[in-house]
């Protein structure tokens, strides 16, 4: 949680000064996890996908799906 908080720190002075690097790092990022769900659903079955995005919760190993 704290490197989120840390982070989110950077994101608000990157915005804020408009920085074409922070651009680029967050295109290259949205590109890469485009292509990655694309492979996952061109090649995988459908379980297998969704498998992929399921977290753990918490310490009893419940699994929380994504859900949009």
């Amino acid at each position: 949680m704290l490197g989120l908080l840390l982070s989110s720190h950077c994101v608000v002075d990157a915005i804020s000064c408009f920085s074409t690097l922070f651009t680029w790092q967050t295109y290259n990022a949205l590109f890469i996890i485009r292509n990655l769900c694309k492979y996952f659903v061109e090649n995988l079955t459908e379980d297998v996908v969704l498998e992929q995005f399921r977290s753990v919760c918490g310490i009893s190993g419940l699994y929380n799906d994504f859900t949009i």
